[in-house]
């Protein structure tokens, strides 16, 4: 069997911990001295992590019945669950809308999903 990866999906993160100092210090091997940056519970301001989720999405092997239903997921997932909002099939905050290039490599996987054309890695 066949799959094709595709984008269907990304997501931002919000906030990140921040480093901090943990007020001591210590000689490093050159006798100086310096203060060891650690890992603190405070917030700091949001830091622009993304994260795509993809999908391996079958080119070859599958019903016609499942391949139209696989293809109608992907074809949402690159349309209109790209919408911003708090509704089922909406975005969420802290997650973004698919690139321009991703929706359309999302599209044309769509397409050979759903007619099988055996595209993609074995």
């Amino acid at each position: 069997m066949r799959r094709q990866i595709v984008a269907v999906g990304t997501a931002a993160t919000v906030a990140v911990p921040g480093l901090g100092s943990s007020g001591s210090s210590t000689r490093n091997t050159r006798g100086r001295t310096a203060s060891p940056r650690r890992w603190s519970p405070r917030p700091m301001a949001p830091y622009p992590l993304t994260m795509v989720i993809y999908a391996a999405a079958p080119t070859s092997g599958v019903s016609h019945a499942k391949a139209a239903a696989i293809a109608k997921f992907i074809d949402y997932a690159a349309g209109a669950g790209q919408s911003p909002g708090l509704l089922p099939g909406q975005l969420p905050p802290g997650f973004l809308p698919l690139t321009a290039k991703l929706r359309a490599q999302a599209r044309k996987a769509a397409q050979e999903v759903r007619n099988q054309t055996g595209a993609g890695k074995a």
